[in-house]
């Protein structure tokens, strides 16, 4: 799941509206990176097809739209066109094509590292990797037809996709246990502990499923529940008791334990911090009270109540959230290291091929066909 996570969050920006004309040769090269002399072979030459920097283009213009949005609402402005805008003193236009480039660079600085030290991918990270870009393009609305417009064929997108895949084998060479940099057993212990929380909680929230919300007597009634099971639980009654007592009266058919789960604790949950990957506006008010003690918390859209329990205590939770704990430790590391390498990659540029995707060429989607969605 964390794998998904973060090779599809790379495709969000596929949510924005935009097409882009397609008026180019498919196949041509946009970009060329490392060994530019095709009489020496592709042995560390890296070709960027039209198609791909199509991509680039679109990836570097949405995070283009997004600062200038992201300032103009720190100014408390408005945007009237981007196009008309600055980001570092440059125009709007020639930003999103420098920026292009960079990410373009960097896919490449992904493949030249994983031919350098000898990389591959296991059975598994290509057959996941195929079938996130497969389940994206074929099972999210308008993503394939996107694509098309874009010139963007779906081997060019499964490349895209694999490539990610390679850059999560890259960090692993360096970080993960027996990696060039391991990164210590105690350290993740104390990043897994500050990030996240574990907990048995009882949630009552203040919106139905309806639609409607609880007024001020029935939520008075949820408070005065929960702080009588909060009670009986500081007696010694058993977390499991009261929460087949409180399923009951909530009406809750279904079993809400995690019964697959290795955990000592079939009912515990796990809240990350808003520096993980699975944040929650709970984690701090959780992380603030003391273990063992059932404590009734007020928040904006339910009380919840909540029994913290240490996280370090059943080994279940480091194994499972090493990976995203050591991406949380090193990611910024690790990013850095990859941008670097690829500002010293040479690149050879088809003028002609990137001037059919200048910016100023994209065009919207007709507004009234839905923008495509993405899973998480």
């Amino acid at each position: 799941m964390v794998l998904f996570k973060r090779l599809t969050a790379v495709f969000l920006v596929l949510i924005m509206v935009f097409s882009l004309s397609a008026c180019h040769t498919k196949d041509e090269s946009a970009l060329i990176f490392g060994k530019t002399d095709a009489k020496k072979g592709t042995a560390g030459r890296i070709d960027i097809r039209s198609a791909l920097y199509s991509f680039f283009i679109i990836l570097a213009d949405n995070e283009g739209k997004q600062k200038v949005s992201e300032a103009k609402q720190a100014a408390n402005q408005t945007v009237t066109d981007y196009y008309k805008e600055k980001i570092d003193k440059k125009d709007f236009s020639t930003w999103v094509k420098d920026r292009a480039v960079e990410l373009a660079s960097q896919y490449a600085a992904v493949q030249l590292r994983f031919d350098e030290y000898k990389l591959t991918l296991t059975n598994e990270q290509q057959t996941n990797a195929k079938n996130n870009a497969s389940y994206t393009y074929y099972n999210q609305q308008n993503v394939a037809q996107l694509l098309t417009l874009n010139g963007i064929s779906y081997s060019t997108f499964e490349d895209y996709q694999v490539n990610s895949a390679k850059k999560l084998v890259i960090f692993d060479h360096f970080y993960a246990k027996g990696g060039k940099k391991e990164i210590p057993q105690a350290d993740l212990k104390k990043a897994l502990d500050a990030n996240y929380v574990l907990a048995n909680t009882l949630q009552i929230k203040f919106s139905k499923d309806d639609g409607t919300s609880l007024d001020e007597a029935a939520k008075k009634e949820a408070k005065t529940k929960l702080d009588g099971y909060a009670a009986r639980l500081k007696k010694g009654e058993s977390f499991e008791k009261i929460k087949k007592e409180f399923d009951t009266w909530q009406k809750i058919t279904e079993d809400t334990s995690n019964q697959e789960s290795k955990a000592k604790d079939k009912y515990a949950t796990v809240y990350g911090s808003s520096k993980t990957q699975s944040s929650s506006d709970y984690f701090d008010k959780i992380k603030n009270t003391p273990y063992g003690t059932p404590t009734v918390l007020d928040f904006s859209d339910c009380y919840l109540l909540t029994i913290h329990k240490n996280i370090l205590e059943d080994p279940i939770y480091l194994t499972d959230y090493t990976s995203s704990v050591q991406h949380l430790l090193k990611d910024e590391e690790f990013n850095k290291e990859i941008e670097t390498y690829a500002k010293t990659i040479k690149v050879s540029k088809n003028d002609f091929a990137m001037g059919a995707f200048t910016p100023k060429k994209i065009q919207q989607v007709p507004t009234t066909q839905a923008a495509p969605t993405l899973a998480e």
